[in-house]
């Protein structure tokens, strides 16, 4: 094991160490995991830290996991939650591949955080 994450195992890390240590890493080795992102993006709108969250989307798309539906669905959040822009949110929404129930219920609920001009 990388001694990096070795390191990091043995001791908690604050969010933004955590996010340092993810950026040092080769996301090619988790191209393939979803649902790592999707627990990312999550952290990160729990945190209440968009930054992060752009950051992890970036990777999303380098990665080509922005058609899967738990990813999308935690863009949505992050977004409706922590974005102030309704238009750049809308898009993100127009352009999921799977919209299920917790995408159109996102939608209008999205209202409550962010003011549509």
């Amino acid at each position: 094991m990388n001694r990096k994450f070795s390191n990091a195992a043995n001791r908690k890390l604050s969010f933004p160490a955590a996010l340092d240590l993810l950026n040092a890493i080769d996301w090619r080795i988790f191209s393939n995991k979803p649902l790592l992102f999707a627990s990312l993006l999550q952290t990160s709108t729990k945190a209440l830290s968009f930054r992060s969250g752009l950051q992890i989307h970036a990777h999303v798309v380098k990665s080509g996991l922005e058609t899967d539906r738990f990813v999308g669905n935690s863009l949505l959040a992050l977004y409706f939650k922590l974005g102030s822009n309704f238009v750049e949110t809308r898009r993100l929404f127009d352009g999921l591949h799977f919209k299920d129930v917790i995408s159109w219920n996102s939608l209008p609920q999205s209202c409550n955080f962010q003011r549509v001009d």
